[in-house]
């Protein structure tokens, strides 16, 4: 009954000001449908932005003006505990009417949006810039970040709220990148990493440009864009099937970032935020995966550096076209074990191809097609462990383990082979293998057995292949 009691207050509200029609979301939409709700998200901005006022009702605030005019609590105290002020559903509530006026739970009035003594006390629940509450200045000129910051403070746990709100929100940031371009889009960290939280495997978690959630957007709440280039021009950012198509400025990080890898670069972001100093332009750290192929990592953090040079003119980095997809991945090359009958000479003794029995971990090896699976090398330094037997004599076995090296810019894959272990599944190299890699080995001693390993590289055209061979001599 308490929808039906907000909808009944608000028409006799509206009548008594004279309006004929009244629009309430508690009841004009029909959730059921999913065009209609789809239009209705689309269409709920213009819809408030033409009202003639909007009524707040905030269900969860009782505040009467005693008889000697004052209030207790105090106001801005007890807006911030209501419920209306961290819904994500209700921002576009507040910004996008000209009169919003607010009513407590009996549908007393408590303040509109347009009192110069209420709006202050607005503008401090809500962080939101008090110009832009009021309309001084128009809603355009706050940076992406800025607004996205608005929302961060307001995304809640309701999963009503949530199902609203993130509807659609990367394709949200995708139409905003192609109407606006403003880079603040991209000054977003991680929620769950800090500096004490973050461990060697989150350094390395790859990431797109744009957020998961308005969540991400905590750090910065006064970014505007810089101005674009007087003489160069400014490079169109396009989405394509590669990732998002973009020029940014990008500096080597050298080491500066903690464990940062060779491949790690400091992309200068083309906005910036006024400091003691000065503007500063945010920074993020990319990796190049392959080509002209980066993503994000490090997503914990977003430093702050004097903006970057012209690009016309000779610095530290340079501005660079580059792709970063929406989930990117390590760029690898196929990995496959030659069999008979291929180019290359399989794994033979003598004329007698050998042929797979086992494989670790599961799934890994994919028989039909003669490939390894492929991992992520970070988390999976260790590819597979493979147990190779002689067709004409099951007694000849040879396991052989898999893995990947970063070598200048490229993965490359390294081998270890040895004897098979009586009672020992192929498991058990692979284990072991995978701790004396991650400790900083990279090979066990030799055994007994003489085994030849051959790692090769295959191009079919232009595409990177691995191809291994080896030869157990008896």
């Amino acid at each position: 009954m308490a929808g039906y009691s907000k909808i009944k207050g608000a028409c006799k509200l509206a009548r008594s000001h004279g309006y004929e029609y009244i629009w309430i979301d508690t009841c004009c939409i029909d959730k059921t449908s999913s065009a209609e709700l789809s239009e209705a998200i689309n269409s709920m901005f213009n819809w408030y932005e033409q009202a003639s006022v909007c009524y707040a009702f905030l269900s969860d605030l009782s505040y009467p003006t005693d008889p000697e005019g004052g209030r207790n609590p105090p106001l801005e105290a007890a807006l911030r505990e209501c419920r209306w002020f961290t819904r994500g559903w209700t921002l576009q509530e507040l910004l996008a009417p000209d009169k919003v006026d607010f009513y407590d739970k009996d549908w007393h009035l408590v303040g509109s949006k347009l009192d110069e003594s209420f709006a202050p006390t607005l503008s401090r629940v809500t962080g939101i810039n008090l110009d832009v509450l009021n309309k001084t200045i128009p809603l355009e000129s706050s940076s992406v970040a800025e607004r996205m910051h608005w929302a961060s403070l307001r995304v809640t746990t309701r999963k009503e709220d949530m199902a609203y709100w993130m509807r659609a929100f990367t394709r949200l940031q995708e139409i905003i990148l192609q109407e606006t371009g403003d880079h603040s889009i991209f000054a977003w960290h991680s929620t769950y990493e800090t500096s004490t939280q973050e461990t060697t495997f989150d350094k390395h978690i790859l990431s797109g440009l744009l957020a998961p959630s308005p969540l991400e957007f905590s750090v910065f709440e006064q970014l505007r864009p810089l101005p674009a280039f007087g003489t160069t021009g400014q490079q169109p950012i396009q989405l394509t099937n590669q990732g998002i198509r973009i020029s940014m400025y990008l500096e080597p990080a050298d080491g500066r970032g903690r464990d940062s890898t060779p491949d790690d670069m400091y992309a200068l972001l083309d906005c910036a935020i006024q400091g003691k100093n000065g503007d500063h332009c945010p920074r993020i750290m990319l990796r190049r995966l392959a080509g002209n192929q980066y993503a994000r990592v490090r997503t914990g953090s977003v430093c702050t550096t004097i903006p970057a040079p012209d690009s016309t003119k000779p610095g530290r980095g340079s501005y660079k076209t580059i792709f970063v997809k929406r989930n990117p991945s390590y760029v690898l090359p196929d990995v496959s074990v030659l069999r008979d009958g291929w180019k290359a000479t399989g794994v033979r003794a003598g004329t007698e191809a050998y042929r797979v029995i086992d494989s670790y971990p599961p799934g890994s090896w994919m028989p039909s097609l003669g490939v390894l699976r492929p991992r992520d090398p970070y988390f999976d330094p260790v590819l597979a462990g493979l147990r190779f037997e002689s067709p004409t004599n099951p007694q000849i076995r040879v396991d052989v383990v898999v893995g990947w090296r970063r070598v200048d810019g490229e993965w490359k894959l390294w081998c270890h082979a040895c004897e098979t272990q009586e009672g020992l599944g192929v498991y058990v190299l692979w284990r072991d293998m995978e701790f004396a890699v991650t400790g900083g080995f990279e090979r066990f001693p030799e055994t007994g057995m003489t085994v030849r390993i051959k790692v090769g590289e295959d191009n079919m055209r232009g595409r990177r292949g691995v191809a291994r061979t080896r030869s157990p001599l008896m």
